[in-house]
């Protein structure tokens, strides 16, 4: 039988900005370890999926948030979790 899959008690807001239990993630290193393991499930609803542990969080409005715009030959885009667009 299949486990079912427990929330995190983690919540994105529409800034991009992470929460766990109501605290705000501050530290950069754990914020961007939580992002490289978000995964979107085929019904829009998030997890994180470390090692053989997932979970749902819930996402106000998009996990990923343009905090940059650059142009330089080509527009570079800049994402919260620093991942970059051309």
């Amino acid at each position: 039988m299949k486990r079912a899959i427990p929330p995190c008690n983690i919540r994105i807001d529409k800034e991009g900005d992470w929460y766990y239990k109501g605290a705000q993630v501050i530290r950069r290193d754990i914020y961007l370890y939580f992002n490289k393991h978000l995964v979107k499930e085929s019904d829009g609803r998030y997890l994180l999926h470390i090692d053989n542990e997932r979970c749902y969080l819930d996402v106000e409005d998009t996990p990923f948030v343009v905090k940059e715009v650059g142009f330089q030959d080509v527009f570079k885009i800049v994402l919260n979790d620093e991942s970059e667009e051309t």
